[in-house]
């Protein structure tokens, strides 16, 4: 039930993130004839368009390897799956001969490889949690490039005050600063979003931790000369960040 109300909280932070763009534009061709040194307010509002531009590649790029690190998430889960097969098998013959010691080591063995099956559930856990964090990222570059955008036409707004040129009949300067106001909201509840969802991954994260590091300490005790193979690697990255954080201006 928690996990269903987290996800529909998700869902309506995106969905009013995705409702965004600015509604209230300045046509730039009455613009047009105005020299460029009057238009530096609109250059940097561009050049922080690029930026956000940027920060939402490399965001997209992130959240398509975290897709992928959760599909093999799942190939090292079948894996462990495979191993807990064969140690039944080995358990089952052991226990046709009779063979006490073999059934003790047998038994020992199942319990390892159930500890790496419970490990590897656990990464999944975590890399499934990591995939909503770069999900998270990307909605909040975007909710900056709505903001950059948004800046770009109240810097054209006040341009075509400055020269006394008026963009339609209704226009009113207060309207292009209201846009930014609201795309400064959405990306604040944009980057709480994405804290919420870097907390929750950090605790995923430490739960597969301590069974990884468990399972990786126990496997080389296993009796038998055929250990198994699977290792569980330990997380070698922080979670902030695949991307640079984008903090709401």
């Amino acid at each position: 039930m928690w996990t269903q109300i987290r996800l529909l909280g998700v869902a309506a932070v995106l969905l009013t993130l995705a409702c965004g763009g600015p509604k209230h534009k300045v046509d730039e061709a009455l613009l047009r004839d105005i020299p460029l040194q009057e238009k530096q307010g609109m250059r940097n509002a561009k050049a922080e368009m690029d930026r956000a531009a940027e920060e939402r590649d490399l965001a997209v790029a992130g959240l398509a390897t975290a897709k992928q690190d959760v599909d093999f998430g799942r190939a090292t889960r079948s894996q462990a799956k495979l191993e807990v097969g064969k140690d039944r098998a080995r358990l089952d013959l052991a226990e046709k001969r009779k063979d006490a010691d073999t059934i003790r080591d047998a038994n020992e063995r199942i319990r390892v490889s159930e500890l790496a099956v419970a490990g590897a559930d656990a990464r999944i856990d975590w890399l499934a949690q990591q995939q909503k964090v770069r999900q998270a990222e990307v909605a909040l570059a975007e909710a900056h490039q709505r903001v950059a955008s948004a800046r770009y036409e109240l810097e054209k707004a006040r341009l075509a005050q400055q020269e006394n040129r008026r963009p339609s009949e209704d226009f009113r300067g207060s309207q292009f600063e209201q846009q930014v106001a609201d795309q400064k909201r959405q990306q604040q509840a944009a980057a709480g979003e994405l804290e919420s969802e870097r907390a929750q991954a950090a605790r995923l994260r430490d739960a597969y931790t301590q069974l990884a590091q468990q399972y990786n300490q126990q496997r080389t005790r296993v009796p038998g000369s055929d250990e198994p193979a699977l290792i569980l690697p330990l997380p070698q990255e922080t979670l902030r960040a695949k991307v640079p954080s984008t903090s709401p201006m």
